[in-house]
């Protein structure tokens, strides 16, 4: 169970991202109606896991099982609560995200992700005013309730307990005692990095931004090394690496060097190459 456990820490799912699909241009669908499939994701899971869960214990109690039968049941249904969060978070987090990014086009101002959808009028203004409710339940909420879940176990000394192991571990048992928070760490990090991405332009001053949250990141997980196993930290050093070249690779070619010198840009294909090859 603790190997099952320790793998999902390597899982990065983002299997519900339905922004961008191409269906949009053939049918009636528009952003709106991708942000209330979105927000509507994690309780429409919670749901069908919950019908499950009743489904389970109302077959148990006809079959007579035992005490220990039951609690096990409500042990994994918490355990796949938690996991439905953490794989749906990233794209949750997006969606509203995206909400508030607009351009403007002939005087007036589209939302970004679909230019069918006109902003600041009447109805963008409700959507608004929704998005900065999930805001506050979403993507503060969520990292600070586990926040508050594992530290309130931490203060009471329970984060061996195999219960809470079997509920929560995959977010704490990868990691060193002292940084059992860390993976609630690594979900703010992926949405400032995603903030990035939506609110800045392409330009050199976001990827000097997302470079500069890579190399901040880089530097802490080499120095304070929060895995457990030396080979994950290892890959997780190396990961970090790769995300800073490509972030100094992407820099560069803001500054245009397919339009230089022809050995400059040789000389750059082959170091991306380089960063590529050596560490994958």
């Amino acid at each position: 169970m603790k190997k099952l456990i320790e793998n999902f820490n390597k899982i990065n799912l983002n299997i519900f991202e339905f922004v961008g699909l191409d269906y949009r241009c053939s049918t009636s669908f528009d952003y709106y109606h991708i942000y209330k499939l979105q927000m509507a994701m994690i309780p429409i899971m919670f749901g069908m896991t919950m019908v499950s869960y009743v489904c389970v214990k109302c077959w148990g109690r006809y079959k007579k099982k035992s005490d220990d039968f039951m609690n096990t049941v409500h042990n994994r249904l918490i355990y796949i609560l938690v996991l439905i969060v953490f794989i749906i978070y990233p794209s949750v987090s997006n969606t509203i995200l995206r909400l508030f990014k607009c351009e403007e086009m002939d005087d007036v101002w589209y939302l970004s992700s679909d230019l069918s959808v006109v902003c600041f009028d009447e109805v963008w203004s409700e959507y608004v005013v929704s998005a900065g409710f999930f805001i506050i339940l979403y993507i503060l909420g969520i990292p600070i309730f586990f926040y508050k879940l594992l530290n309130n176990y931490k203060n009471k000394e329970l984060l061996d307990d195999k219960e809470i192991e079997y509920k929560y571990g995959f977010m704490y048992m990868g990691y060193n005692d002292d940084m059992w928070w860390f993976e609630i760490l690594e979900l703010t990090r992926k949405t400032m990095l995603s903030a990035c991405i939506i609110y800045l332009e392409e330009s050199p001053t976001r990827i000097i931004i997302s470079t500069f949250l890579c190399l901040m990141y880089l530097l802490y997980i080499t120095y304070k090394q929060p895995l457990k196993d030396k080979n994950d930290s290892f890959l997780s050093i190396l990961s970090g690496t790769e995300l800073v070249l490509i972030s100094y690779c992407g820099l560069i070619l803001e500054m245009k060097i397919h339009i230089q010198d022809k050995y400059d840009s040789i000389a750059f294909n082959i170091f991306l190459f380089m960063v590529y090859i050596l560490l994958r």
